[in-house]
């Protein structure tokens, strides 16, 4: 396009319309963040999300295949998250941002290429939780992650221009609470100091699953304790504790079986696994 004298990027101008978007969605998050999870719009618009349903044009992958890619692609952004050394919580929230987006849209090539989602959801996340990163930086670590057989095909045009449909499939609805909050809190009050950091190792696992689009962040840093309690031997430990907490017992067990069946398929699936659901995967697109 032209204007005047000079020559208009249309992608240029996209990029700049989603920054007046990210900064004006920036402004609720603060808003709500100082309210309280309940109130949010995690609460009120994304949780109990149905993870479960397949979109028509999945239709050829199963929903074990697709939760495979899924545990893939989540893998891959704790994999660029600490490439670029960013805090955890940016990664965290970029996993959820990713995994919002499917919940509505297609998994296919064709239409919303996750390998591009990858690093346009980072990007995103970067600037919410304050620790922006280019988007050609966030690019060129992507292109190391050996995602596509045949080489990266994107660039950091390619994410500016990805971030407005990202924002349109998260409805701008960009606020994430995470178990990180409460779980040292709760580490303390459970008398278990010592597990803490086994607790947060299987908080930043439980990101592998869809957990935090079913669950409030506490059932997941609840569930996260009981795992880790479970495997020291200590569970009757909590016994009294848990029956002292206002929280549904049963959701709790429920969210710690959810971590264990991703502990499985993570096991079960090797490299040569992998690969075998990318070549499908490229296929269809």
């Amino acid at each position: 396009f032209t204007l005047g004298h000079g020559a208009v990027n249309t992608a240029s101008i996209v990029s700049v319309l989603c920054e007046a978007l990210v900064k004006l969605s920036r402004g609720v998050l603060l808003e709500e963040m100082a309210a309280n999870f309940w109130t949010s719009t995690q609460h009120t618009r994304w949780l109990n999300a149905d993870v479960n349903n397949l979109h028509p044009d999945d239709g050829a992958m199963t929903q074990s295949e697709l939760k495979r890619l899924k545990l893939r692609h989540t893998h891959a952004i704790q994999q660029l998250g600490q490439r670029l050394q960013l805090p955890q919580r940016v990664t965290a929230t970029a996993i959820i941002y990713f995994r919002r987006f499917y919940v509505r849209r297609s998994y296919t090539v064709r239409e919303n290429d996750p390998h591009l989602m990858i690093p346009t959801c980072l990007y995103l996340a970067s600037k919410m939780e304050e620790c922006p990163v280019r988007a050609s930086v966030i690019v060129l670590c992507t292109s190391d992650l050996g995602l596509q057989r045949d080489g990266y095909p994107y660039t950091g045009e390619h994410v500016l221009a990805n971030e407005f449909r990202l924002l349109e499939g998260l409805q701008f609805y960009l606020v994430v609470f995470h178990p990180y909050d409460e779980l040292p809190a709760l580490v303390r009050d459970a008398g278990l100091e010592d597990l803490l950091d086994e607790a947060w190792s299987a908080v930043n696992d439980s990101y592998g699953t869809d957990l935090l689009l079913l669950h409030p962040p506490h059932v997941v840093a609840l569930a996260c304790v009981l795992l880790v309690a479970s495997m020291h031997g200590r569970e009757q430990q909590l016994i009294d504790w848990f029956s002292g907490l206002d929280v549904d017992l049963k959701e709790v067990g429920d969210a710690a079986a959810v971590l264990l069946d991703m502990y499985t398929l993570w096991s079960e699936t090797g490299s040569s696994t992998i690969e075998q659901l990318m070549v499908k995967f490229w296929r269809r697109s």
